[in-house]
């Protein structure tokens, strides 16, 4: 597994992941990557997160995707 992460701004955060997991003999092995940003102004964090998974379980092709968009008010 590896990640990074950085503060691009006092507002603005980016990162990016990837993994990788031996699934063992007779399979392919289970892939993994992500990014995410979030970006602040004040009370208010706009958030983006894409991951997507490639040979699920260790099924030869057999994908996933993730992608979630929000925004969130704190008061």
């Amino acid at each position: 597994h590896i990640a990074a992460s950085v503060a691009i701004n006092e507002n603005l955060s980016v990162s990016y992941g990837r993994s990788e997991v031996e699934m063992g003999t007779g399979t392919v092995d289970e892939e993994s990557s992500g990014v995410s940003a979030s970006y602040t102004m004040g009370s208010i964090t706009l958030a983006a997160v894409a991951n997507a998974t490639e040979n699920v379980a260790g099924s030869a092709g057999v994908d996933d995707t993730y992608n979630e968009l929000s925004i969130a008010f704190a008061f």
